[in-house]
């Protein structure tokens, strides 16, 4: 056959009979950029999902002028961090009469200012702009700024808002939660370097841990899934404890965090052993790393410092498209649930246990309303733990239950598109009256019959309003001429299919 590129019919998987003997397309389009496509409309996707949105208002800002005090106006543009390069380069671009745009800047770290304290919180940076210096073009009434702004930084951005629509969207904003970096050992060597350790470490009550706060999740969640560590915090909040089931996994923590921790063999009688192994840091030395590294932020408590995405924020990473497609799967769930099913087969930390502990008392409960949406996900298949045969039975014990409950209160059921516990979550759910509808955001929606139809609409729109889908081409179709020869009767089934 002469076909331009021969190598890419070899994966049988990439071609489905149309006409049989004449007319084949290809199921999956063959273009070589569209998993980077693919990787980047999620990327972007997960982004606008955890970040704040730019904000605009006209404010009054005193000046002097003439040795006096007087209130000027102001644009005041509250820019997330992300897109602070972006509108620094707009505002630096020549208008009509050859000049750039004049503005003010305030950011945390660079001219802070205290009366933008708020916007610091959540990520933002100020830009000051006189509306003066922003040139008209042509009759246009639209807000001139407005305009570029639209064309040039954010297509989303509405009407400068009036300055209490402005507070009420800037409180409804996500607070700036730091996380940690996946290595650990970047950590260790920043302790390192502060110097020494404080000796009232040693007297340490480990049976009266408290929880750590939000600020500190991170790290606990990390130090959880490397080294099987729980943590905590002593009663006066000075030292944060990582204590272990082992003296060997206490000293793989502590040598991998470059001996910065203190370890210490702690009586405990809640232990058979009547010990407890634990590495101990100073809690403040440990606030002051995550403070000093600006660049590591994730959009994910609201003003209370709660969690609003429980699933990232047991994710320490910087950048969305780095992650795995089935971790960003799993995100975007978490954006959309309040509420997780889900239980582990493994004996070791798994996926499964953060996200329970993220979800905390919304976890596995057996208390659902109309309004909630359930996430359910699951270990997947290893060869060895989590196999069919052990799998099964265990869905029908652990998850089962669950999934009835919720079923039963008409609540939303959201799961990915694994062969493990998707594929039997969708299957039980299909027998149940429900429908399964494909969700933008890359996961399985399941609602009740009666609200599929106004939800695949209400699913549409949302498709309808991105501005990120991935240009995916039609697939092209391929006539492929057929030779017909004398039959041989006596060639085997192989033969004649060759």
């Amino acid at each position: 056959l002469k076909i331009d590129n021969p190598e890419k019919i070899y994966n049988s998987a990439l071609w489905e009979v149309s006409t049989p003997g004449k007319l084949y397309s290809p199921a999956l389009p063959l273009d070589k950029d569209l998993k980077t496509k693919i990787d980047v409309c999620r990327s972007k996707s997960l982004n606008d999902l955890s970040a704040n949105p730019l904000l605009v208002t006209r404010t009054q800002e005193p000046v002097i002028v003439n040795s006096t005090v007087e209130f000027q106006e102001f644009y005041q543009i509250s820019c997330p961090d992300r897109k602070v390069a972006s509108v620094k380069a707009f505002l630096d671009l020549p208008q009509q009469n050859g000049k750039n745009i004049p503005y003010r800047f305030h950011a945390s770290g660079e001219n802070p200012h205290p009366a933008y304290e708020p916007e610091y919180q959540r990520g933002y940076s100020v830009f000051l702009v006189e509306p003066e210096a922003v040139r008209k073009k042509g009759n246009n009434k639209a807000d001139p700024l407005i305009v570029r702004i639209k064309q040039l930084v954010d297509a989303d951005t509405k009407q400068p808002l009036d300055p209490q629509a402005y507070h009420q969207q800037l409180q409804a904003a996500k607070i700036v939660r730091p996380i940690v970096a996946k290595n650990l050992q970047d950590l260790g060597g920043w302790l390192q370097d502060t110097g020494g350790f404080t000796t009232g470490a040693t007297q340490i009550d480990i049976d009266n841990l408290s929880r750590l706060p939000y600020t500190l999740a991170g790290i606990g969640e990390e130090a959880r899934a490397r080294f099987h560590a729980r943590t905590g915090l002593t009663e006066d909040k000075q030292h944060t404890v990582f204590y272990f089931g082992s003296e060997y996994l206490r000293d793989r923590f502590v040598s991998n965090m470059g001996n910065a921790p203190l370890p210490l063999d702690c009586p405990s009688k809640k232990s058979r052993l009547a010990l407890i192994y634990a590495a101990v840091v100073p809690t403040t030395d440990l606030n002051s790393y995550l403070k000093e590294d600006r660049n590591q932020y994730s959009y994910n408590c609201d003003a209370d410092g709660q969690k609003i995405n429980p699933i990232l924020s047991t994710y320490n990473v910087n950048k969305l498209d780095a992650l795995p497609a089935r971790a960003a799967t799993d995100i975007s769930m978490g954006f959309a649930a309040n509420k997780y099913i889900g239980k582990s087969l493994l004996n070791s930390p798994s996926r499964t246990d953060l996200y329970q502990d993220g979800y905390a008392e919304n976890a596995n409960t057996d208390r659902y309303q109309a309004g909630d949406v359930v996430m359910v996900s699951g270990n997947r298949f290893d060869g060895k733990s989590v196999i069919r045969s052990t799998l099964e039975p265990f869905f029908e014990q652990s998850y089962l239950p669950l999934l009835k409950a919720a079923r039963q209160a008409k609540a939303t059921i959201v799961f990915g598109d694994g062969n493990s516990v998707d594929a039997l979550a969708k299957n039980y759910l299909e027998q149940s009256g429900y429908t399964v509808l494909e969700h933008p955001h890359g996961y399985n929606e399941a609602v009740p019959q009666e609200r599929a139809n106004e939800r695949q609409q209400e699913l549409a729109g949302v498709i309808a309003q991105s501005p990120f889908q991935p240009d995916v081409p039609e697939p092209t179709e391929f006539e492929i001429p057929v030779f017909t020869r004398k039959k041989n009767t006596e060639a085997s089934p192989a033969l004649a299919l060759t």
